[in-house]
Parts: C-alpha cells; sequence; structure tokens
C-alpha cells in the first residue's frame, strides 16, 4: 500500500531527483530555489542580443506539485543538505565479464573515479579524447553491476555503442529505446536516444529496471529541450561522459546538479608518444583580408568566408592529400565550411583520389562506407563528438581555430606501440589579423603535449620530410 503524505520525510532522493515538501522551506529558501533553479543561457554576444532580440529564453530545471518540488539531486544535497535515499537498491542485476585490458593510466583513472563515484552514486568523467572513456565506461558496467542505459544523441554514436559493447562485454544482451521502438525485456544494456527520451512520453515503468544510466557527451543534455531527460531516467548510480564538459553558454552547472562532480584527471601520465606537427605558413592578400563587425571586433566568419574561397589555398591542400594518400596514409580535413569540403571533394574525385565526406546529413549507411576510404573530408562541428576512427593518422587543418583538443584526438586513438604510421598534424597558419592569435594558442597546445613542431616553407618541405615516415 502506498505510503500516506505525511509518512514521507521531509526531504528526500527518488527517481524524480532530490524530493522537497514546500511545507519544510521558509519563504526565503522557496524564493532561492526558484531563481536559482531557473536558468538564463550566457551568450558572449548578449548586449547585442538584447540590443536587435532574440535573446535566450530561461527555463526551468525543477518540477513541482502542490506540495512538493523536484530539483536536481545534487542541488539539492549542496543546498539543503543529506536526504534520505529513497531509491536504494533498484535496477536488474547483472554479471558481465570485462573482454579486455585497461591501459596503466585508465586503471589509475577508474580506481581514482571508483572511489568517488561509488561514495556520490553519481560523477562526471572529463577525460581527453582518445583517453578510452567507453571503454571505461565498460568496465564500470562489469563492477557495478546492474541494468544500463546508455544514452547518445546521434545514430552514429549508437552504432559505435554496439560495437565496443560487442568488443568489451561479448555477452551482453543489447536493447533499444529510439522513437516508438522499445527493446528493453530480457537485456543487460539498452542504448536510448536522447531527443526520444527527453521529448516523448513513455509508459512510467520504461526505466524502472535500470540502476544504472550511462549519459554519453554529457555536454549536450544542459540544453532547455534535452535536460527534460534527467528525471524521467534518474537511478541508483549516474554516470556522464565527456572530453569538454565546459559549455559556451556556461550551462554546465545542469549536468553537476544533476549527475554529480567532475572528476578529470590531470592528464600528467599521458603519453602521445612521437607526434609530428607541421606548421606552413600560407599567404594569399586577395583571400586573406581582414573584416569587422559594428564594434570593431574581426569579424571571424566572413574572414573564414573569404579565405575557403582562394584557388590557391584550395591547390595546396590537394597537393598535401595527394602525397599522404599516396604514401598509405589515412588523412582527416577539417574545416568551418561546408562548402570547402564539398569543393575539396569535387576535385579529388576528378584526381581519382577515392574520399568521402563527413557532414550534416550524411545516413549511417553512407558514413559505413565513407570511413572505408583514405581521405575523410569533415566539418570540425561534424567530429567534435564521439568520431571514432582510430586508423587516422593524418589530420590537416583547412581552415584556422583555437579549439583543437578533439580534433587532435581523431588521430589519436592508437596507443603509440600498435601504431603503424607516426601522427602528423599539417597545420595551415595564416597571418592576417584574428588568425594570428589562434596560430598561437594551436602552438601552445602542441608544446604542451610535447609533439615535434616543425616551422617549414613550403609544401615541398613537408614532402620530403613526411615521405618515409
Amino acid at each position: 500500500m502506498a505510503k500516506s503524505e505525511h509518512s514521507l520525510p521531509d526531504k528526500y532522493i527518488s527517481r524524480r531527483g532530490y524530493t522537497i515538501k514546500k511545507q519544510s522551506l521558509t519563504q526565503q529558501e522557496e524564493t532561492k530555489l526558484r531563481k536559482e533553479l531557473n536558468v538564463q543561457p550566457f551568450e558572449k554576444q548578449k548586449f547585442l542580443i538584447q540590443k536587435f532580440g532574440n535573446l535566450p529564453p530561461s527555463f526551468k530545471v525543477y518540477l513541482e506539485s502542490v506540495n512538493k518540488f523536484y530539483i536536481p539531486r545534487f542541488y539539492g544535497i549542496n543546498n539543503f543538505g543529506p536526504a534520505i535515499d529513497k531509491i536504494g537498491e533498484v535496477g536488474n542485476k547483472i554479471n558481465l565479464k570485462f573482454n579486455g585490458t585497461l591501459r596503466d593510466y585508465q586503471i589509475d583513472i577508474m580506481n581514482n573515479f571508483l572511489e568517488l563515484f561509488r561514495k556520490n552514486k553519481g560523477g562526471i568523467l572529463n577525460l581527453k579524447t582518445g583517453g578510452g572513456k567507453t571503454a571505461l565506461a565498460l568496465y564500470l558496467i562489469s563492477i557495478i553491476k546492474k541494468k544500463t542505459l546508455v544514452v547518445v544523441h546521434k545514430e552514429f554514436l549508437m552504432n559505435q555503442w554496439i560495437e565496443r559493447i560487442n568488443q568489451f562485454l561479448p555477452n551482453a544482451r543489447i536493447g533499444i529505446i529510439q522513437a516508438n521502438k522499445i527493446k528493453i525485456d530480457n537485456c543487460d544494456i539498452v542504448i536510448g536516444m536522447l531527443q526520444s527520451i527527453s521529448q516523448k512520453d513513455y509508459p512510467e515503468n520504461t526505466f524502472s529496471s535500470f540502476g544504472l544510466n550511462i549519459l554519453d557527451e554529457i555536454h549536450n543534455f544542459a540544453s532547455n529541450c534535452y535536460s527534460k531527460a534527467f528525471p524521467k531516467i534518474a537511478t541508483q548510480y549516474n554516470l556522464g561522459l565527456s572530453a569538454t564538459v565546459q559549455r559556451k553558454d556556461n550551462m554546465e552547472r545542469i549536468l553537476t546538479w544533476h549527475i554529480g562532480p567532475v572528476y578529470s584527471p590531470d592528464g600528467k601520465n599521458t603519453n602521445f608518444g612521437n607526434v609530428l606537427c607541421y606548421m606552413l605558413p600560407f599567404k594569399d592578400s586577395e583571400y586573406q583580408q581582414t573584416f569587422y563587425n559594428a564594434k570593431g571586433n574581426s569579424n571571424m566568419p566572413k574572414m573564414i568566408n573569404r579565405l575557403v574561397e582562394s584557388p590557391n589555398r584550395e591547390k595546396l591542400i590537394l597537393d598535401i592529400i595527394k602525397h599522404f594518400h599516396s604514401i598509405g596514409r589515412k588523412i582527416l580535413v577539417l574545416s568551418e565550411r561546408r562548402r570547402q569540403v564539398e569543393s575539396l571533394n569535387t576535385k579529388l574525385d576528378s584526381m581519382k583520389i577515392p574520399n568521402g565526406l563527413c557532414i550534416g546529413g550524411i545516413k549511417q549507411s553512407q558514413l559505413d562506407d565513407v570511413i572505408k576510404t583514405n581521405v575523410l573530408l569533415a566539418t570540425y562541428s561534424y567530429v567534435q563528438e564521439a568520431f571514432d576512427v582510430p586508423e587516422l593518422n593524418t589530420l590537416i587543418f583547412a581552415t584556422p581555430k583555437s579549439d583543437i583538443i578533439q580534433a587532435t584526438g581523431r588521430i589519436l586513438r592508437q596507443t603509440p606501440e600498435n601504431r603503424k604510421f607516426v601522427p602528423i598534424i599539417i597545420d595551415i597558419v595564416d597571418s592576417t589579423n584574428g588568425f594570428i592569435k589562434k596560430s598561437s594558442t594551436r602552438k601552445k597546445y602542441y608544446k604542451k603535449c610535447k609533439f615535434s613542431i616543425n616551422d617549414v616553407e613550403n609544401t615541398e618541405s613537408i614532402i620530403n620530410q613526411t615521405s618515409k615516415l
């Protein structure tokens, strides 16, 4: 028989989050709760948006009934103190053997993280691209031994998880939650689509059999729409995974409120091995023009638009691709502009060099064919999350960018001892105002990672130095 409202404590942890009775709050506490949990995404150009309109709307990250508030678990604990755990030992028990071996640094990470995770029953593992987040999460499943829901936001990630589950937990029975397809019975691990879970109303018992949630690329969950998934799936243990928890709109606090503290290994034991970086200056004054916005700052989007129109730049990139393709390397070319990679695609086709596009709108079946080629042409936005092609060993930056942590990680998936090729980065350096700072930022990162930096004058120098690598 259900307990009456009077028999329940004033505050407790339920599947809907930290539950607190309104009658137990002072007016000041209730006002503070409503204010802090009604969040406003930060915009860098907020003063312009306020002037011209379209300021992102604020949104609530709490639920309420007549008598109660349902708030994010860790926000509640931090502001109102510990609460009785009414979730308890939930979730079907499973027993899966991990079929693999963690690297030495991964063992250290897991040992340290596991202690915190068991204590808090939640947390976010913030680990660099190529650090093995998926393998560590699957190892955690084998330790926690609870039926697990893995939530992803892209279909190709769903397929990647299935591949990794089959690799590391080969006896796992895999289910799916996507749109109207619900396969959860007699399954050990279920992969759910974030869009479906956050936006659809599934039967109340859909998520009752899970004891562990794994939220992949968790930084995507902090939006108004997707954050609605949290109170629907909350369970005993909750794990977030990301290489970049911090968001430009400062909404990462929603993640720690719901899932728990961020654990970021300091990376001091990270060994990238030998990585060669070639800094290649490019000059084309007709296309390297500086444009300014209304405030007098560099208009980067317009400058990049002009940059990618340069025939000389395109020829430079094509020559580099041709060289590395001829020596059997697997190449990733990254650009800020879709039309640039589409143009390169057309030119490479005419040169009879097999290649493929990795851009928005591509279907999984098409992607499967594309990644078999040795030249992948992609936008930064497409590969910034969980783009897993371990064979990649050569990276070409077709347009300038500051934040390249995710991008460089795409060619560092393999451990140094297992590499056939030394990873190579081709960094095209633009001397235009605005782009100089981006180049300096990239170079600092290369130095931090102890990459071997080579300043070269032309394409011929790169060809001569890399032909036998």
